[in-house]
């Protein structure tokens, strides 16, 4: 209860240090932020239940508060996030039957896993086990998936179908992440990282799977009906009281979709959802892993993953808006314009209006927009609107506060032709002034100073052999 109660009064703090006249905000809550939280006056900084955790808005893709977010940790049963992804990649029609092998199910002998209740022998579709899988976590419909994208032979598909997990998530960019099983049991071998799975996640999100995948995580009941071998149909119940309005509890949080629980002994609580706003426009993922399990009793303690998710939600919504900082029409830079005529300037400006998730005091009016090195200092004509000219920089505050928001293309504000006539000019100064130009001249003087020398001097000899002859110049042209 001191921990909760400690949490929220570190948002309050934060709030608080968000909304005064030099905020501790960027584009992202890195953990140069919660330093900064910590030297504007939160004794605590940003500090959550979880080992680490990063809020991302959906709308810009971009986070929002990180923590420890490239941290490698154990997720748990949030493995099965992976799981699901390459069920619907390599299973194409959901309604394939798949039978659930005893010697999978064997497996998870004595791991007090969590499970679905699936039996040896049953027949049921690949929808039926995504549900059993994400719905209640059950370990057992985990493994039947995995044996069945495996191959289905004895002793070769998990470790073949663990192979593909690891492949699928290198693809995906997740640098620091290996998997060791289908199913998020502790393995020293078996990690991710906050920012890692939610690349898997973002990517789920913007696939062709998105629909399926939600509809499946957002279900708080499930029930299988009775078949051949399953006598009496079960139903089955989410794990994520977040989203479960009749067994959540103080955990409930209304704006939750989806999308999956983990907890170990060594794991700790994990947890990732999302949380839509429609009154804020605003859809946020969150990733916490590490929460403490167990209290000082050794007695499982409450869910800090959620508490956490809980309250950064609500911060956001609360705290943060959409906004555009920058408009496209805005001038940033003016450089100067050669080879137009009775027009010696451009206008640059953004390539498009700049948003972004922002405490909702910040002014637009106080935000920066500086040009980078890229941008020249001149611009030949002729010129197209729009063309990019160089970057800028957005950002916030000043000093030791200012943050960077992000960057920003420059482009042409205008379309300028260019002159021939000073084209022409131009080259020819330029012609003039180059070097060989320059290397020429004197070679043509002293050339000429050369043959000017040589005239004289035999205008001389000429006039002193004609006095020496008495005028007559015939012995001359022997002479020469």
């Amino acid at each position: 209860m001191k921990k909760t109660a400690n949490f929220l009064l570190v948002f309050i703090l934060a709030i608080a240090v968000l909304l005064s006249p030099v905020s501790a905000f960027g584009a992202d809550f890195t953990d140069d932020f919660i330093q900064k939280a910590r030297a504007a006056g939160s004794a605590e900084g940003a500090e959550v239940n979880s080992k680490a955790a990063v809020l991302i808005n959906l709308d810009t893709g971009e986070p929002v508060f990180s923590y420890h977010a490239d941290d490698a940790m154990e997720p748990a049963s949030v493995t099965k996030i992976m799981v699901a992804l390459l069920l619907l990649e390599n299973v194409p029609d959901l309604n394939t039957q798949i039978t659930a092998p005893a010697y999978a199910l064997d497996l998870l002998g004595g791991t007090n896993s969590s499970l679905a209740g699936v039996l040896p022998g049953e027949t049921l579709t690949a929808e039926q086990l995504l549900y059993c899988m994400m719905v209640p976590s059950g370990n057992d419909a985990a493994m039947v998936i995995a044996d069945y994208l495996g191959g289905g032979v004895q002793g070769e598909t998990i470790p073949k179908f663990v192979e593909m997990m690891n492949q699928r998530a290198q693809q995906l960019g997740c640098s620091n992440t290996h998997f060791a099983n289908p199913h998020g049991l502790h393995d020293p071998q078996h990690y991710t990282t906050a920012n890692d799975m939610a690349k898997i996640v973002k990517y789920i999100l913007s696939s062709q799977y998105a629909e399926i995948f939600m509809k499946v995580c957002k279900t708080t009941r499930y029930t299988i009906p009775a078949d051949n071998v399953r006598k009496i149909s079960t139903t089955l119940s989410t794990t994520n009281y977040m989203q479960d309005n009749v067994s959540g509890g103080s955990y409930y949080y209304k704006y939750v979709e989806g999308i999956k629980t983990g907890s170990t002994d060594e794991a700790g609580y994990c947890l990732v959802t999302t949380a839509y706003n429609a009154s804020k426009k605003a859809r946020y993922l969150c990733v916490s892993f590490g929460a403490q399990l167990k209290d000082a009793d050794g007695k499982k303690g409450k869910n800090g993953a959620m508490i956490d998710a809980k309250a950064l939600y609500s911060w956001a919504f609360s705290s943060l808006s959409y906004k555009t900082l920058v408009s496209s029409t805005a001038a940033v830079k003016q450089v100067q314009l050669k080879y137009a005529w009775n027009k010696d300037s451009l206008l640059l400006v953004p390539e498009q209006d700049f948003a972004t998730m922002v405490p909702t005091a910040i002014d637009p009016a106080s935000v920066l927009v500086t040009p980078n090195d890229d941008v020249p200092q001149t611009v030949n004509a002729p010129v197209k609107k729009g063309d990019v000219l160089g970057t800028a920089t957005v950002s916030y505050g000043y000093g030791d506060n200012k943050i960077v928001l992000g960057t920003v293309k420059l482009v042409a504000g205008e379309s300028v032709e260019s002159s021939q006539l000073l084209v022409i000019l131009d080259r020819a100064e330029s012609i003039l002034r180059s070097k060989w130009v320059k290397i020429g001249l004197v070679l043509f003087v002293v050339l000429l100073a050369a043959y000017i020398a040589v005239s004289v001097v035999y205008n001389v000899k000429k006039k002193k052999l004609q006095r020496k002859n008495g005028g007559n110049s015939k012995n001359y042209k022997n002479y020469r």
